[in-house]
């Protein structure tokens, strides 16, 4: 390099040192008044040579010092290039959190230019609630040598606030710290989203948990273990899987983007394979569904795919082993930000056990039904002996010793009159339990039965009118030829009829009746009873103490009829009841 700064290669700078030297012999030789010996001009020469060669080599160091400077100042460009442009803030602080430097992009995230940056302490532009934070974080810098971070809350120029994540490290020598500061405001908020998506999840889960609580009182103890489950279910994916392999509740996902489900190791049990016995997918689905079940299921699932909607049936699945399991199926829609479909999400419930219970519940109920009507006809006829009986033994027998008391009474009317009316009180007292027994008769079986179905009911209107002294309008179609009916049929009818007016004056507050009876185009026998009563409660047909109903309904589900209560309230009640002419006989039921 020239004195003015200009850089000069190897052969230019020998060239120049070498007239240099010349010159400068020349000079000697012009000032010198005597010559040189020859040795001293070899040794001059020699020393000039060496002198050549020691300025060529300082010359080659040069250069290459030159081209090491160029380097480092290349280095230093990029070092600062990356410094400035980083993706994250770095920030520069003292002891006392005041700033010394900072980055481009730690200017962006605060959105303050640097000269108004330095100098300020970094703790002006932390959240009040993160301060404590924040302080507690600077502290463990400085006193450990080891990266520290934390999380906090940061305000930029403008006061408004995002989460950022710090590190740092401390400069024991420059009694500084470099803070790496990174904006995740993006990663918090898909935090959020993720938590809601698992609370709602976590939500429907009990929702489905007390649904089955109430599906059946024998399931209560299971039912208990799986809440219990499901609470620790919350904390760990251990729990979930031991939560479902005892509930036998298995649970899969499809990601309409990806389209790949999921299966949990639950739903392979369930389907009677091995955990993952291979990639699920509608499919695989659709060949372990019993045939029957299986176009359902796939309708079912495709619509649910197509109009994003929940979906929930029972099916049935085959095992390899070619048992038959029940299961429930529920899909539930997990939906983005504008409402389309991103994930398909549902449990699979083994109900076998459950169905098994039903149906043994539900062959029990019809025994117990069976049963009850036996026991009704046994009462029936039972009651129709009784009667018979108190007609024929004690009737007969007050018959005779009314005639023998009257004969008495004729004899003692003219000398013993006092013994005379001692016997008139007797014959009046014969005469009220004859009539309090033909009422016991009335009551166990009418004898009004005999004469046919209108007849009797005929009968019970007027007696019901006697005693309630409520208005009673009765329609009858149809002579009594329409209405030979058996015997238990008929007795059938006329205690829903007892059964209905009883009702009606215990609860209806009504002040008139309408009872009709006919024959409709199926020949079935057709009998209504309305009131204009208070009509019923809403929840009074579904109350265990509604015995009055249960009575009627019972009836004629054992007559293989039909029962049809149109109420409204204050407005009265209407009972239907229509019974087919040919049925079995209630005590032969099954």
């Amino acid at each position: 390099m020239t004195a003015d700064g200009q850089e000069i290669n190897g052969s230019t700078g020998t060239d120049h040192l070498r007239l240099g030297a010349e010159q400068e012999l020349q000079n000697k030789r012009s000032n010198s008044a005597t010559l040189l010996s020859d040795i001293d001009v070899r040794k001059r020469l020699h020393e000039l040579q060496v002198t050549q060669i020691e300025l060529a080599l300082q010359n080659s160091e040069l250069l290459e010092l030159q081209h090491a400077r160029q380097e480092i100042e290349l280095l230093l460009a990029r070092y600062t290039d990356l410094y400035e442009f980083a993706p994250i803030g770095y920030f520069t602080l003292g002891r006392d959190g005041t700033l010394h430097e900072v980055n481009l992009t730690g200017t962006s995230l605060i959105g303050l230019a640097r000269s108004k940056l330095v100098g300020r302490r970094f703790g002006a532009f932390v959240s009040l609630e993160s301060r404590p934070t924040f302080n507690a974080f600077l502290a463990r810098v400085f006193a450990d040598e080891n990266k520290q971070s934390c999380e906090v809350l940061l305000l930029n120029g403008e006061q408004r606030p995002f989460y950022a994540h710090i590190e740092a490290n401390a400069d024991a020598a420059e009694h500084t710290c470099r803070l790496v500061v990174e904006d995740i405001s993006a990663r918090k908020a898909a935090e959020k989203s993720l938590q809601n998506a698992h609370d709602e999840l976590e939500t429907k889960v009990q929702e489905r948990t007390a649904a089955l609580m109430l599906a059946n009182a024998q399931l209560k103890a299971e039912i208990a273990e799986h809440k219990r489950t499901e609470a620790a279910l919350r904390h760990t994916q251990y729990i979930l899987n031991q939560a479902q392999r005892v509930a036998h509740v298995g649970c899969w996902e499809r990601n309409n983007v990806s389209g790949a489900p999921q299966w949990s190791d639950e739903f392979f049990r369930i389907c009677g394979l091995p955990p993952q016995a291979f990639t699920p997918n509608l499919a695989k689905l659709l060949q372990v569904i019993h045939p029957e079940d299986r176009n359902a299921v796939y309708r079912m699932v495709r619509r649910a795919i197509d109009h994003n909607h929940n979906f929930n049936s029972i099916s049935r699945i085959i095992r390899p082993d070619g048992t038959i399991r029940h299961v429930r199926f529920q899909g539930n829609i997990l939906r983005s930000e504008n409402r389309k479909l991103q994930t398909l999400v549902g449990s699979v419930l083994d109900i076998t056990e459950f169905k098994n219970a039903e149906e043994a519940l539900l062959q029990s109920q019809e025994t117990i039904r069976r049963l009850a009507a036996h026991q009704e006809w046994v009462k029936e006829n039972e009651r129709k002996r009784i009667a018979r009986e108190i007609h024929d033994e004690l009737g007969q027998n007050l018959l005779a010793l009314r005639i023998d008391v009257s004969m008495l009474a004729a004899r003692t009317e003219h000398c013993h009159p006092r013994l005379n009316a001692k016997v008139k009180a007797a014959l009046n007292d014969i005469d009220v339990t004859i009539r309090s027994v033909r009422g016991i008769i009335n009551n166990l079986r009418p004898a009004v039965l005999d004469l046919g179905l209108p007849a009797a009911f005929e009968w019970q209107v007027k007696e019901f009118q006697r005693r309630n002294g409520i208005a009673c309008n009765l329609n009858i179609s149809g002579g009594d030829a329409d209405y030979q009916l058996e015997d238990d049929l008929a007795t059938a009818l006329f205690r829903i009829l007892q059964e209905s007016l009883t009702n009606i004056s215990r609860h209806a507050r009504a002040d008139r009746i309408t009872i009709s009876l006919s024959k409709d185009a199926c020949d079935n026998v057709v009998m209504k009873v309305a009131d204009n009563g208070i009509g019923l409660p809403q929840d009074s047909r579904r109350k265990a103490n509604s015995y009055g109903l249960i009575g009627i309904r019972e009836r004629v589900n054992t007559l293989r009829g039909e029962l049809i209560i149109d109420s409204h309230q204050n407005q009265g009640t209407a009972l239907t009841v229509i019974i087919p002419t040919e049925c079995p006989p209630p005590g032969n039921v099954g």
